[in-house]
């Protein structure tokens, strides 16, 4: 968060407070999206996992589409804060000329490009997987048949 970064021209800011402390002011000027959010998530655990605690968090991000036109934009954030009950938070909408360069950034195209990989990887996994499945039935139906064959030339 740090020190304030002069963008060109006057942008919508959001000034994110915690508890009456400053955490940070987030603008995009032209093509973006500003958001923020509190999240409160208490999920079922997965079967075999541990039980774990509820998580409530508020973000301060957005979406900056002043690349190229071919680009789908960059994610950008500010803040990602985990929250307890009793904190007070309060975002302040400005018209201003300046706001906090943001604490991260990812691409798009790289999210996505992670995304094909990860799911790549878990196709090929339950590929393998029910490949090996496939092969035990069919070792299994060729017992079954052998038996039943050697049952008919008994009877016969």
């Amino acid at each position: 968060m740090g020190g304030n970064s002069s963008l060109e021209g006057r942008v919508i800011c959001f000034e994110l407070f915690i508890n009456n402390k400053r955490l940070s002011r987030a603008g995009i000027p032209g093509y973006a999206v500003l958001n923020t959010m509190l999240t409160w998530v208490n999920h079922r655990p997965c079967p075999g996992s541990r039980a774990h605690d509820p998580s409530l968090t508020v973000h301060l991000g957005g979406l900056d589409s002043n690349g190229p036109e071919w680009e789908q934009g960059t994610h950008v954030e500010w803040a990602s804060e985990k929250l307890k009950p009793g904190d007070t938070v309060k975002v302040r909408i400005l018209d201003a000329d300046r706001a906090d360069p943001p604490a991260n950034k990812a691409q798009l195209d790289a999210m996505k490009k992670k995304s094909r990989r990860h799911y790549l990887a878990l196709y090929r996994r339950q590929r393998r997987e029910l490949d090996r499945e496939i092969k035990r039935l069919e070792a299994e139906s060729k017992l079954k048949k052998a038996s039943q064959r050697r049952s008919r030339t008994r009877v016969r």
